[in-house]
Order: structure tokens, then sequence, then C-alpha cells
């Protein structure tokens, strides 16, 4: 129906069929949502062997849509070594950066927004408000505000767990400190 809203969640094994989503409906309105590649890999290290097996999953599905980028995963050989799983992580967000730039080039400006975490996080309320008017869902300031008070308080890999950004802050520091 025309009043369903579809979200798609970026390192969603969805990415690889973003284009066909895209294409597939004319009034097709999408927010991409990035984040920094050092912060993504940071987050993956972060989320321990059970995010780095997601993000390996994620690689084999994007690989028919980045047929260059999967090439260069074939390039990096084999091996279980901490530079390898980095590369691969990286290499995983090269796959969905490219995956986004190709999928905003099909759709008019007025009909998408781009957009990273970072941002997300240094303007919530901005942003928020953006993203519901993109998607026309008439959301007043107060709904949004209790929405954002909500979620960010929450732990989004981990359900009942929650979330500050000092707190996560802190184990990215650790992260970096453990492996350089």
């Amino acid at each position: 129906a025309s009043s369903q809203v579809c979200v798609v969640k970026p390192a969603n094994l969805v990415n690889s069929i973003i284009n066909n989503i895209v294409l597939s409906h004319d009034q097709a309105t999408a927010v991409f949502l990035d984040m920094d590649p050092r912060a993504f890999l940071i987050a993956v290290l972060r989320g321990g062997s059970a995010r780095v097996a997601f993000i390996y999953r994620v690689i084999e599905n994007l690989r028919s849509a980045c047929p260059a980028h999967s090439r260069l995963l074939d390039g990096l050989g084999v091996g279980d070594t901490l530079a390898m799983t980095a590369r691969k992580i990286l290499l995983a967000h090269m796959m969905q950066t490219a995956i986004f730039a190709d999928a905003m080039k099909l759709l008019p400006d007025h009909r998408y927004l781009h957009l990273s975490y970072e941002q997300l996080l240094a303007a919530p309320q901005m942003h928020v408000h953006k993203i519901a008017s993109l998607f026309e869902l008439g959301l007043s300031d107060e709904q949004i505000e209790k929405n954002i008070e909500s979620s960010f308080k929450r732990h989004s890999k981990a359900d009942g767990l929650p979330f500050d950004q000092a707190s996560a802050a802190e184990v990215d520091t650790q992260v970096v400190g453990l492996y350089g």
C-alpha cells in the first residue's frame, strides 16, 4: 500500500538488492545511513567474533552486487590474521558504500537523504526531523523527541541492553588499544 514505509537497515543482508528495491517502485524514497570506515572497523571488532562472522556473511551476500570488489576480496587470499580480518571488514564497508552511491544515482535528490551515523549522533533531532519529513510521516516535535529518547538509549545489537555514547566511546578506545 502507498501508506507503508519500508525500511532497509544499513549493514543488512538486504543491501545487495537495494538497487532492485529502488527500481521496483517509481516513488521509492530512501535514507542512506553510513559511517566512517574507521568507526565501522572499530564497531565490528567491538562486536567480537559474532559480529565479524556476520560481516563475512554480508560480504558473501554482496559479492554479486559488487563484482569489482569481489575480485579485490579474492585477491586478499585466505588467513585468519587480524590484518586480513580488518581488510575484509573495510572491504565490506567499501562494497556497501558503493551500493549506496549507485542507489542514490537512481533517485532524484528530493527522494533520498544521505547522512552518516556520526551526523545522526551529533544532531539527532534535526536529522530525525528530516527523515520524518522525507517519508511524510507527520510526526510532531514531541513524537520525534520521545522516539530519540527511547531509541538512542537502547543497544542496537543486543536486545535489552542499555546504550550510552560515553560508554561506547570508552569501549572503542579499548578496542583501538587492543588491536592498534
